[in-house]
């Protein structure tokens, strides 16, 4: 069975990277840079200091959206589109403004038949904002965010087709496309 997983990972660090576009909606702030990589914050902080998608080879060495070598990056008709080569592979994504947040939509494809262990968007969470929040990942992952920092550090995952970010804070969503 083909799938992303949505990784949860306590992180404190920030994205820092020049953006493709900044979108505003509900009070959240979404920066999206031209690699595909995003940021998420509201007025009281981050949200969601980093997201990106991470493709782990079978000794769990993990490629980076951010270390990709990007062909498009263009905003159209309120839509932004990247195309980037990463490791073999070619990385699709869409990002788009829906009612409440931004819908993402992702495609990694190999060159070649590759094996890998895993191909997973991964966003880091900040302890001080999410520290004993309930957390959901629909249609069925709950958990409570760790008070500290865990020594597991994908504390949550789950399997998931479409991600929604979301601006309610302590929820984030992913949804399996029909």
């Amino acid at each position: 069975m083909r799938h992303l997983m949505l990784i949860a990972l306590v992180s404190t660090a920030a994205a820092a990277e020049a953006p493709l576009v900044t979108w505003n909606a509900d009070g959240a702030t979404l920066t999206l840079a031209r690699d595909g990589s995003f940021s998420l914050e509201d007025g009281a902080g981050p949200l969601i200091p980093l997201g990106r998608l991470l493709i782990f080879d079978p000794d769990w060495h993990a490629v980076g959206q951010q270390g990709a070598a990007v062909e498009l990056a263009e905003v159209r008709d309120g839509v932004a589109g990247v195309r980037a080569r990463l490791a073999g592979w070619t990385v699709t994504q869409t990002v788009r403004p829906v009612a409440g947040g931004w819908e993402f939509d992702l495609a990694a494809k190999p060159a070649a038949p590759i094996k890998v262990n895993e191909v997973s968007f991964v966003a880091d969470l900040p302890i001080a904002r999410f520290s004993g929040t309930r957390l959901v990942f629909a249609p069925g992952e709950e958990s409570r965010f760790p008070e500290k920092q865990p020594a597991d550090h994908h504390f949550l995952s789950g399997p998931a087709r479409k991600i929604v970010c979301g601006t309610e804070i302590g929820r984030a969503a992913c949804r399996e496309r029909v």
